[in-house]
């Protein structure tokens, strides 16, 4: 902190009173939320004493110091916040300003993975507050009834914008993924759902969109007939059952066999075959309100199969990791890590 900074580091380095209810976890992140701002904290005699009073106060901080260094980490917060320009930090690699502020408010706070949990949050509660007719939050399914008959199920964070229009109901995937029921519709009506990448067009089926937020929008069909096409691009394809299509945000319309474990989740279920960990724990983190980071890039690879209820998401990644011979370990309530 810039005209504060004193020869022994006293007023800079006091730690702030602390409540004895606070855990290491706690006081680490009030030290290292200070240190990003004021690196010569770590040098102070009170950084040092807290520090070497107890084993698990090293051991809290390590493990922040380990997290905010993750290439994962810094991937699943690049994947739920804007990122603005880049800001040099000597000493580490380049950080964006905004988690500076973010890791700062850690110290207010007193919480990393409540930080975490907010970050997640964050863009389903504004889409959800400001457009959104219907939304869910983190861990929650939702099935909507429209008024023609069609039903809607939202998938974990997911929301939705519902409009009547002279020329049938118009739906906008505003986040998230959500699974379509759609009953015919009259001659020269037809049942829309928009995404920022793509516009489907139906007249009476079964299918999956999912909003990829900025990174294209997926199509799936489980049954019935729909036409995509790319919003940008005007680029289309026709999907019948069992096809799938992925609009990216340049325009280009692919088309390929859809997963028919992409469906699971509207029955509750995560299902998958032989596909990498890391992919699995990705689609696992939608349902957990926190992070899930993956420490290991050759566990990350490794296939894994399986059918799992979504009531427990947490006992799933145990489970996972059991079966490739991972660890599991957990900083507060909403930071998992697996690991070697």
């Amino acid at each position: 902190m810039t005209g504060q900074h004193q020869g022994d580091h006293g007023p800079a380095a006091v730690m702030p009173q602390s409540a004895p209810r606070e855990t290491p976890q706690e006081q680490a992140a009030e030290w290292f939320a200070r240190s990003l701002h004021d690196g010569t904290v770590l040098d102070s005699p009170a950084f040092h004493a807290w520090r070497s009073a107890d084993g698990a106060n090293a051991a809290a901080y390590d493990a922040l110091g380990s997290l905010w260094r993750s290439d994962a980490f810094g991937a699943a917060l690049a994947a739920s916040v804007p990122r603005p320009s880049s800001a040099a930090v000597p000493g580490r690699r380049p950080v964006r300003p905004v988690w500076m502020a973010m890791a700062a408010a850690v110290a207010v706070a007193v919480s990393v993975t409540v930080l975490a949990d907010g970050l997640r949050h964050a863009a389903v509660d504004r889409m959800q507050a400001l457009f959104a007719d219907h939304a869910t939050g983190v861990g929650e399914r939702r099935t909507v009834a429209l008024p023609d008959g069609s039903r809607i199920t939202l998938d974990s964070g997911s929301a939705v914008d519902v409009t009547a229009t002279p020329a049938g109901p118009r739906v906008t995937v505003l986040a998230g993924e959500a699974y379509f029921e759609v009953q015919p519709v009259a001659a020269g009506q037809s049942f829309t759902v928009r995404t920022g990448d793509a516009e489907v067009r139906v007249v009476g089926t079964a299918f999956t969109v999912r909003d990829g937020s900025g990174a294209g929008t997926d199509v799936s069909v489980a049954h019935g007939t729909v036409a995509v096409r790319s919003q940008r691009s005007g680029e289309s394809v026709r999907l019948e059952a069992g096809q799938a299509a992925a609009v990216s945000p340049t325009g280009r319309v692919t088309a390929a066999a859809a997963d028919p474990d992409g469906f699971a989740w509207v029955a509750g279920r995560i299902q998958f075959h032989d596909r990498p960990l890391r992919a699995v724990l990705a689609d696992l983190d939608r349902y957990i309100p926190g992070f899930v980071v993956l420490l290991d890039d050759d566990l990350g690879d490794r296939p894994v199969s399986g059918s799992y209820r979504l009531d427990d998401p947490r006992a799933v990644v145990r489970a996972l990791a059991e079966v490739v011979g991972a660890r599991v370990e957990t900083l507060g309530d909403h930071l998992i890590f697996v690991r070697s």
